[in-house]
Order: C-alpha cells, then sequence, then structure tokens
C-alpha cells in the first residue's frame, strides 16, 4: 500500500500508510502534499484523529522534531475531542512525520487545514 492521501478537501487531509512517511505542509505539486489540491499556502495543519495498529513495533508521530504521540499496539486517539488540535508552539506549520519501527503496521491520519 505505501503512503496514499485518501481525502483532500478544502478542509481535511486523510492519509494512509504502512510504512513510514510524511505529509508536506505547503508542496503544491510536491509529492505528500496538503495543499495539492489547490489550496494555496496553508498557514497550518491541525492534527485532529490518528488511528493505528503495529504489530511488534510502535508508531512515532512528530512536527518540526517535536515528538507528538508513540503509539503501541492498534487504537485510535482523537486529539479534537480532547481539546488538544497540536496547532500552537509553531508545530502546526512543520510537517508531519509518521516513523514505523519495526514490525508491520497501519496508520491513518486525519488532519485539519488552516488557511
Amino acid at each position: 500500500m505505501a503512503q496514499r492521501i485518501t481525502k483532500n478537501s478544502d478542509r481535511e487531509v486523510h492519509v494512509v500508510s504502512d510504512a513510514t512517511g510524511f505529509l508536506n505542509v505547503n508542496g503544491g505539486a510536491a509529492v505528500n502534499a496538503a495543499n495539492a489540491n489547490g489550496d494555496g499556502t496553508l498557514t497550518g495543519l491541525s492534527l485532529k484523529k490518528v488511528v493505528h495498529s503495529a504489530a511488534n513495533g510502535t508508531w512515532t508521530v512528530s512536527r518540526g522534531g517535536n515528538t507528538i504521540s508513540v503509539l503501541v499496539g492498534s487504537g485510535d486517539v482523537e486529539y479534537d475531542t480532547m481539546g488538544l488540535s497540536w496547532v500552537s508552539g509553531g508545530d502546526e506549520q512543520a510537517n508531519v512525520v509518521f516513523t514505523l519501527s519495526a514490525g508491520a503496521g497501519t496508520i491513518a491520519i486525519r488532519l485539519g487545514k488552516i488557511t
């Protein structure tokens, strides 16, 4: 499967992957760009929800060199429901990086677009 963007609307972008990857905030026509649907320049992305599974490994989600989550096993984290959408401290403009360490796994990430 590798990485693919499964939804890219004017309000949200969804990415699914079974390998380490990233989502570029303002890549335009570049690979893995959140604004590839013609949004123009985004001022950021808010991390809203992550659904994950990792057999014998972990997923690490990071932004701007800062680790947001280390996810073990299977589950989901709804950051927006908890009142956390990870849009402060400059991280909202950083690319979203997800790293699978060992084993096999899948991750799905829902992000809100900030214009």
